[in-house]
């Protein structure tokens, strides 16, 4: 191989190597339906670490924001972000908004004690809300 090949292949080498990590490096997926559910848990970071406190589910990139809520007796708001059918229902029943594709809802959580939900569209989205 002469001197200016083996210059033109390295070059070229190099070039691939830079291009190719560009490549969603970004962490937006653009709405790509081939994003995996390990990609999904990085975007999302470390939902589950803590408990926040307040009153306010954010579902977005199918996934509920915080994953444990802690607040007061009272009503809590929901709002969907995905553009896409979901729910925030209660697994003893206590309270569903109904699937919804955007927008806000609320639900009322009047007693004191844990409840889990879940989304009626996709079981594996789940959270907590703590009533104080």
């Amino acid at each position: 191989m002469t001197t200016r090949a083996r210059t033109a292949s390295i070059i070229a080498a190099g070039a691939l190597f830079l291009a190719v990590p560009a490549c969603g490096s970004s962490g937006d997926d653009g709405g790509s339906a081939t994003t995996t559910t390990a990609a999904k848990a990085k975007q999302t970071g470390n939902a589950e670490s803590a408990p926040s406190t307040g009153t306010k589910i954010v579902i977005k990139n199918f996934d509920f924001a915080p994953k444990t809520l802690e607040a007061k007796a009272g009503a809590v708001t929901v709002e969907n972000e995905d553009g896409t059918n979901h729910s925030v229902t209660a697994d003893d029943g206590a309270f569903d908004t109904g699937k919804f594709a955007s927008g806000t809802k609320q639900i009322d959580v009047t007693k004191p004690g844990t409840y889990t939900y879940h989304c009626a569209v996709h079981a594996f989205m789940t959270g907590t809300i703590v009533v104080k």
